[in-house]
């Protein structure tokens, strides 16, 4: 598995839309910071967002959009149209399917909207490294089929047809993956960061080695002679791009991994604790507590209180 589709299986990815409509001018939308990842599909007319005092930036059709958790930002028709709350505009049926269409005399924008949810853990290994406002342009760069995905999400959002919401739920997942991978192929920019580390061919390599086997006796010294580097320049190298030591990084994932499995409640946590490489529970127990937060047993008795 990749390291990215190894990250997002342990995010435990939902999506979901929660508007597919078409406004005529002037209109706007505004939200203070939502706990989830908003997203906009631009597919006709454009649009203009602000987000957190970044300056305002227009949007034009096939253009996406992904705001990151609790960031303040409006979407609107032109950049000094009054924007109301999203939360106010959902609670009116404003996007509500059905809807008049503007009156062909104003300028109209058809847009997608809706969000990307991660379990918080995980988020931080993933969201954490992304910046404010991803704006993805050119969808046939990205990928040549995902316009094609867009206006399948856009009809399938838009229509009331046995299994719409789970075939809109999946394409979102897809879309959330393509802007992903577009931002670290194109611009992980210069912050320390897993990210970063997937534009190394070597660094690539030992995080492709830890994802697949995380349970491996992993050390500096052996990561190093799989990768073709010497103990030295590769530990060096690793804690340049990737912003810690590769031990601490093999630490943090066995931990993610040994969350996933313990929410999958299929294996014991002395199970779970052998299988991520810990040769003691106690151990595993310390590791698993100082890292995230709370032990083992009591993330188990939360989550089956819950």
């Amino acid at each position: 598995m990749d390291v990215l589709s190894d990250i997002l299986q342990t995010c435990r990815l939902r999506s979901s839309v929660f508007a597919c409509t078409e406004l005529g001018a002037p209109w706007g939308m505004s939200t203070q910071g939502r706990p989830e990842s908003i997203f906009h599909v631009i597919l006709r007319g454009t649009a203009w967002l602000d987000a957190d005092g970044l300056p305002a930036t227009r949007l034009d059709p096939g253009d996406v959009v992904m705001v990151a958790p609790h960031r303040r930002h409006a979407l609107r028709d032109a950049p000094k149209t009054r924007a109301r709350p999203i939360e106010q505009l959902l609670g009116e049926g404003y996007f509500a399917p059905g809807r008049p269409p503007p009156p062909p005399d104003r300028p109209a924008t058809q847009l997608v909207c809706g969000c990307f949810h991660v379990e918080e853990v995980a988020a931080r290994t993933l969201l954490a490294v992304l910046p404010p406002v991803i704006h993805l342009r050119d969808l046939s760069r990205v990928a040549p089929w995902l316009e094609h995905t867009i206006k399948l999400m856009s009809y399938e959002s838009c229509g009331d047809r046995p299994g719409s919401e789970t075939v809109v739920n999946r394409l979102c997942d897809a879309l959330f993956v393509y802007v992903v991978r577009d931002f670290i192929e194109s611009s992980a920019g210069a912050r320390a960061s897993w990210l970063r580390g997937l534009s190394d061919p070597h660094i690539a390599a030992s995080l492709r080695l830890i994802h697949e086997r995380p349970g491996e006796d992993w050390t500096v010294a052996t990561l190093a002679s799989e990768v073709g580097l010497s103990r030295s320049g590769f530990a060096a190298r690793f804690t340049e791009l990737v912003g810690e030591s590769p031990m601490r990084y093999i630490t943090r994932w066995r931990l993610h991994k040994a969350l996933e499995m313990l929410r999958a409640g299929t294996s014991s946590i002395a199970e779970v604790a052998s299988r991520v490489g810990y040769e003691s529970a106690a151990a595993f127990h310390k590791a698993f507590k100082r890292t995230l937060g709370v032990s083992p047993g009591t993330l188990l008795r939360t989550e089956l209180a819950s």
